[in-house]
């Protein structure tokens, strides 16, 4: 079953059970997924999390029944789960700035959460659809490997992200374990505790990553032991599975066949997206547009230092480069779930929810990529706008870069313009 159905059938029961106690529990066990993968999938695909998206739900349907009856506010609480008319109101003004007998009097227009559609929204954030297999979820990507990785560990089995040695040689009388140039198949997923990721989710990942899923997508891996890479969060263990494909089988998957694509379509941001990095004022580099691509250099500014240095930064890792008409004119840096306390050289921008043109495209190279192709796209997303009778804002504009695109033998990103509202 594809990953939007499960969590499509939380959000009906929702909708259903609107004034009724709900429990993530319930919402976990209908969509057959434990609660800790259930609320990550949730959250990636409404982009609230439940409770919340639960608490914005019952106040929009509230909100339309205030405006088509003439319910008491306290008859409106209950009749969506409220426990008192003074609940309500509290919640009600927290999320509208208004309570509920002024918003009766004066209609003021409000920004109400609709129940998402999962079959046909287009998600922003997401690079790939998210896996599921028996309760499991990850995801799946694909990495070009251009240097050697050296870890201080005495096996290839697994190694920690946090025992990665920087340079790219290993030094003398170096005893640990490197992952050698290749190309990769990667699965990401995350847990809350180590030993049953290693012992129960790899192993499942392993057998459908060797069988159905190489099968499917005509891929042969080398018979080596998988690697495992990963890293320690405040709540959560972060593991990579590097699936390494074997060379010698020719090219029977295509992976090394160009084929150029570039194409636009129309999206909704459902929520704000935070973006958290390095300004071009702040960066000590003219204010000139050649400046920009200087901000991107990870040797001078937007640094591995740098981008390590982010907090709260989201997994998959999606990196931007935002184009503002104000200061601080031009951002790069990653999506974090939350702004938090970050150093002082760092600044923090909202990409805000609403309608935006989606130009996706690939090139043969990164160099390509970013001074050819680049502005190709742009041209093309506003031709299409204008041909769908939509006006762009050309105060701003997002570049969005797929996690070690510039790594990838024919690396893909995909550049957003937000439309003028009417």
């Amino acid at each position: 079953m594809e990953p939007w159905k499960h969590i499509q059938r939380a959000v009906d029961h929702i909708e259903q059970h609107i004034g009724e106690e709900i429990e993530i529990s319930q919402l976990a066990k209908l969509c057959y997924l434990s609660q800790f993968y259930f609320m990550r999938l949730f959250k990636r695909m409404t982009g609230k999390p439940v409770m919340e998206y639960i608490r914005l739900r019952r106040l929009a349907r509230a909100v339309d029944l205030l405006d088509r009856s003439d319910l008491k506010v306290s008859e409106v609480a209950a009749n969506f789960g409220f426990e008192n008319h003074e609940t309500f109101t509290r919640a009600f003004k927290e999320a509208f700035k208004t309570t509920p007998s002024a918003y009766r009097r004066q209609k003021s227009p409000l920004v109400l959460m609709k129940a998402p559609d999962l079959s046909t929204q287009h998600y922003l954030k997401d690079l790939h659809e998210p896996v599921i297999i028996d309760g499991l979820v990850f995801d799946i990507r694909r990495a070009s490997q251009q240097s050697p990785r050296h870890f201080a560990a005495a096996t290839a089995l697994f190694a920690q992200a946090t025992d990665e040695l920087t340079g790219v040689n290993a030094p003398p009388g170096f005893d640990g374990w490197t992952m050698p140039v290749a190309d990769y198949i990667v699965c990401c997923v995350e847990a809350e505790e180590l030993e049953p990721l290693l012992n129960e989710a790899c192993p499942l990942i392993k057998g459908y990553m060797l069988s159905d899923w190489a099968q499917k997508n005509r891929i042969s891996f080398d018979p080596a032991v998988a690697t495992v890479v990963y890293e320690r969060g405040d709540d959560v263990i972060y593991l990579e599975l590097y699936f390494r494909i074997d060379a010698t089988e020719g090219d029977a998957s295509g992976l090394s066949e160009y084929s150029a694509y570039l194409e636009s379509q129309l999206v909704e941001l459902e929520a704000d997206v935070i973006v958290v990095g390095i300004g071009l004022t702040d960066s000590g580099l003219p204010l000139e547009f050649e400046s920009m691509a200087r901000l991107w250099d990870k040797k001078e500014v937007y640094t591995e230092a740098v981008q390590n240095g982010i907090r709260n930064t989201r997994r998959p890792i999606v990196e931007y480069g935002i184009s503002l008409g104000e200061d601080p004119y031009y951002l790069v840096g990653r999506e974090v779930t939350e702004p938090g306390q970050q150093d002082a050289r760092y600044r923090s921008i909202a990409i805000k929810a609403g309608r935006y043109v989606k130009t996706a495209f690939n090139a043969e190279s990164f160099d390509q990529m970013v001074s050819e192709r680049l502005g190709e796209a742009f041209a093309t997303g506003r031709q299409w706008a204008g041909e769908q009778g939509l006006a762009v804002d050309e105060a701003m504009s997002i570049e969005v870069y797929l996690y070690q695109t510039t790594m990838a033998r024919h690396p893909s990103m995909y550049v957003l313009l937000p439309l003028l509202a009417g």
